[in-house]
């Protein structure tokens, strides 16, 4: 079981190898694609391309702003809500003009 497991490995490490070189070889000697086409179709999927390119970045600016907005609209104080004179939230703990108590320290 091991022997014919490792022949296996062996086997289709060596057709890997020798499918690697081959097309190693068959790209080398052709030219890539983009130079192959006539160049009115060159230029329409290079303007194609760089159309897409400036579609994703308008797509991410608006992402990025949109973020900023958000998080702006969270910092800031809601305008929904009534504020009410009893914000007991607001006032201080220790009030300015309060006399200070006097009791019997522990």
């Amino acid at each position: 079981m091991v022997k014919s497991t490792c022949r296996e490995i062996a086997w289709f490490a060596a057709i890997s190898t020798v499918l690697t070189l081959n097309v190693a070889a068959a790209a080398s000697e052709t030219e890539p694609l983009i130079d192959q086409l006539d160049p009115e179709l060159r230029a329409r999927v290079l303007m194609a391309l760089l159309g897409l390119v400036l579609v994703g970045l308008a797509l991410i600016a608006v992402v990025v702003m949109g973020a900023r907005y958000v998080r702006r609209l969270g910092r800031g104080r809601s305008t929904h809500a009534p504020v009410k004179d009893d914000a007991w939230f607001a006032k201080p703990l220790n009030p300015p003009d309060a006399a200070p108590r006097r009791g019997r320290r522990r």
